[in-house]
């Protein structure tokens, strides 16, 4: 006869390591709005006072467009463990263009007993960026496209680590 102890341990073991992980920019209670790719083109319309520097566009994104780069991990967790995984996981992301890069914190994290979801602005992380790189008061040059954004995401859980990364695209066109 088989040992129950090691069948429950070898059940938990694949089931804890089964996981899903994808992009998404917007999570709701019916799941992922938009289907997942690692290539995320985002379109923009602006007025042209806009494109005066990053900074512009980058608080046009943030306040009007609302752009949320982000990932889900589909995974079950205890919901009697949810108060310390909420405590202590976080995501960070790195935006890598041109030689450059700068690396952040996510702003959001939302945990519950199906998974977790990181998201950002895209406003923020392109401002971060650029202010870091000192060409934050520049005009913008849709040549900045494409770039490397990576998310990662890291739990208690040895199981519930990693990251994904992707090409991004940020195109505008002047408002009418």
């Amino acid at each position: 006869m088989k040992n129950p102890f090691f069948l429950t341990f070898t059940a938990m073991l694949f089931f804890a390591s089964c996981q899903s992980v994808y992009f998404c920019d917007d999570f709701g209670p019916e799941g992922c709005r938009q289907k997942p790719s690692r290539v995320r083109i985002y379109e923009v319309h602006l007025p042209e006072e806009k494109l005066a520097s990053w900074e512009s566009l980058s608080y046009h994104l943030y306040f009007h467009a609302r752009i949320t780069p982000g990932l889900r991990v589909d995974h079950p967790f205890a919901s009697s463990d949810l108060d310390r995984l909420r405590q202590a996981s976080h995501c960070s992301y790195t935006l890598r263009q041109g030689g450059k890069e700068h690396r952040g914190h996510m702003e959001g994290l939302r945990l519950d007993e199906t998974g977790l979801w990181c998201f950002d602005y895209l406003g923020s992380m392109l401002l971060d960026f650029h202010r870091q790189a000192g060409t934050a008061l520049q005009a913008p040059d849709p040549r900045f496209s494409p770039f490397d954004l990576e998310l990662a995401y890291e739990t208690p859980l040895s199981s519930v680590r990693g990251m994904l990364s992707a090409q991004v695209s940020l195109q505008w066109e002047k408002a009418l």
